[in-house]
């Protein structure tokens, strides 16, 4: 081999080394630029930036009470949710006194976030909140407001019969309803008048119904006196009921014997047996909601005024006579088949035309049949 063949044979090899290195370096490059994070960066230094983080936050958080700890709640938006948490305090009062500890929670994948304030009693608390990252940055400070609703607490109503003494005895029992959201906080007392404290009588009460039970013995105490019924959890309320509890022989002035003297007696010819209220009248001779039912067989007892009622005392608005969840007043479906679903103007599937082709929504496989065209059943075709 002359010396132009060997030259012409390094010169081959050198470029074809060169091209296999050059196709390695531009590979490489096309590997490197696919695994490149997308994070944005600083031009000059080439590194990722860091934004601050954004909390989200209700400007109110009201609740109606329900004996639990009210929650909080919101969001957080960064680069780095998982990082990321939340700091939170609350304060009540003129002077901001912080109540309970400081909260750090961290953020869900998603960026939310939620805490147990510990707070389940009526009140008003300011929410302080921050959010931080990893990076150290720390979101702008944002308010927000706990309120927690207290019950409505109607005042409590009292009803209630007086059994006199057998032959022989002294000892008669008085017994009723005291009639309250909350039974368990009721107390009722019998105060024999123009006697000492001490001879006030503590009745038994049920937490559960409310109901009451006392034994007064007539020999001791006066038995003309006053049921008190005290009753509320947030907010109390007193009855207070004038008596005269009849004794043989018959006390004058309580023709009908119900304990409450004529001259208070709205109703005086109360059945004999029947629990009273104050007013002397029983559930029998009683009409709260002026629908013309009596208590004692009204079924709906807060009938809207003015609505016509049902011999039961249950307006239009108040039944629902097919169970579909939607009352008489409302419900454009009145007979919805048992078991099916309907919608807010009481109607199903399979009460329900959609495309008015005839064929109920419930069986309808061409829900959109437009208007004018024949049908057919899909098996006749």
């Amino acid at each position: 081999m002359d010396g132009k063949t060997t030259a012409l044979s390094i010169l081959l090899t050198l470029l074809l080394v060169g091209g296999a290195l050059t196709a390695f370096v531009s590979d490489s490059a096309v590997d490197d630029e696919e695994n490149t994070e997308t994070d944005p960066v600083d031009e000059n230094n080439s590194q990722p930036i860091n934004t601050v983080p954004n909390l989200l936050l209700s400007e109110q958080f009201i609740v109606d009470w329900n004996g639990q700890n009210a929650t909080i709640e919101g969001f957080v938006v960064d680069e780095s949710v998982t990082t990321s948490y939340v700091s939170l305090m609350m304060f009540e009062g003129a002077g901001m006194t912080q109540v309970g500890p400081t909260f750090n929670i961290s953020t869900m994948a998603d960026g939310s976030w939620q805490i147990d304030s510990g707070l389940s009693l009526p009140g008003s608390w300011i929410i302080q909140a921050t959010a931080s990252d990893d990076a150290g940055l720390t979101s702008a400070v944002s308010l927000s407001q706990l309120s927690i609703i207290a019950p409505v607490e109607n005042d409590v109503i009292v009803n209630f019969l007086w059994q006199q003494p057998e032959e022989n005895s002294t000892i008669g029992t008085l017994s009723g309803v005291a009639i309250h959201r909350f039974p368990a906080t009721c107390t009722v007392e019998y105060h024999p008048l123009g006697q000492s404290p001490a001879r006030l009588i503590d009745a038994d009460e049920n937490t559960t119904t409310g109901e009451f039970t006392l034994q007064v013995n007539t020999s001791y105490h006066n038995n003309e006196g006053d049921i008190i019924s005290s009753c509320g959890l947030f907010s109390t309320s007193t009855s207070t009921i004038r008596v005269n509890l009849p004794l043989p022989p018959e006390p004058e002035g309580d023709a009908d014997q119900d304990g409450v003297l004529d001259d208070a007696d709205l109703c005086d010819s109360t059945p004999a047996g029947e629990p009273v209220y104050g007013n002397g009248c029983s559930d029998s001779e009683t009409d709260d909601d002026l629908d013309a039912i009596m208590n004692d067989k009204d079924i709906c007892p807060d009938t809207p005024v003015g609505e016509a009622v049902d011999a039961n005392g249950c307006s239009a608005s108040q039944r629902d006579s097919d169970n579909d969840g939607v009352n008489d007043a409302l419900d454009l479906c009145a007979n919805t088949p048992a078991g099916e679903s309907a919608d807010s103007e009481g109607c199903s599937p399979s009460q329900k035309d959609g495309d008015g082709d005839g064929v109920s929504d419930a069986v309808d496989q061409c829900p959109n049949t437009l208007a004018g065209v024949l049908w057919m059943q899909l098996d006749a075709i």
